[in-house]
């Protein structure tokens, strides 16, 4: 497992913002190499969280939790799950981990709105 930040061609703000976050860089180290979502997955549970709090949470065929924020709130760390595996991280608006490549865009483009 590599948890050497330069090696994963990060930004240097990213690598800074990271480096005083070792529980999340072992969780991201875990989830650098899985691979993409198939094309045909169907997730059964969204979830959103921005600074690990769930934003947005949504279990197929139930209404919505949704997390009221400011409107300029801007996240440190991002998150989108599907059924409570990691589809996107992102630090600021930087990109970490990216597993929706062989999905629908017009299904989860939502994920790239954030």
């Amino acid at each position: 497992m590599i948890t050497n930040l330069k090696a994963w061609g990060l930004s240097k703000g990213a690598i800074e913002i990271l480096s005083g976050e070792p529980e999340i860089v072992e969780y991201l180290a875990t989830q650098r190499y899985l691979a993409p979502f198939p094309s045909d997955y169907q997730p059964i549970i969204w979830e959103i969280r921005f600074d690990d709090l769930t934003y947005y949470y949504q279990n197929r065929g139930e209404m919505p939790y949704i997390r009221p924020s400011l409107p300029d709130y801007q996240p440190l760390f991002s998150q989108y799950l599907i059924d409570e595996k990691l589809l996107v991280f992102k630090v600021r608006d930087e990109l970490i981990i990216e597993r929706s490549s062989n999905l629908c865009k017009d299904n989860f483009g939502w994920v790239y709105d954030y």
